[in-house]
């Protein structure tokens, strides 16, 4: 093997190790965005739930 062809070998693996990089950096970055949009029902429902006891208290005195 000549020189400048190792030097190409050790370039594609460069190349290599940083798409996977940037692969790993979105993979994150999704799961991320998932877990905070997720986050963010749980906590609607958390806060849903009361109100619609309450509204189910006062609605059932009311026709009743």
């Amino acid at each position: 093997m000549r020189f400048w062809e190792s030097g190409h070998v050790w370039f594609q693996n460069v190349l290599e190790d940083i798409r996977i990089k940037v692969e790993r950096a979105l993979s994150t970055r999704k799961t991320e965005k998932s877990l905070r949009s997720m986050t963010g029902l749980l906590w609607g429902v958390i806060l849903s739930i009361p109100i619609w006891l309450i509204l189910g208290i006062v609605l059932g005195f009311v026709w009743k």
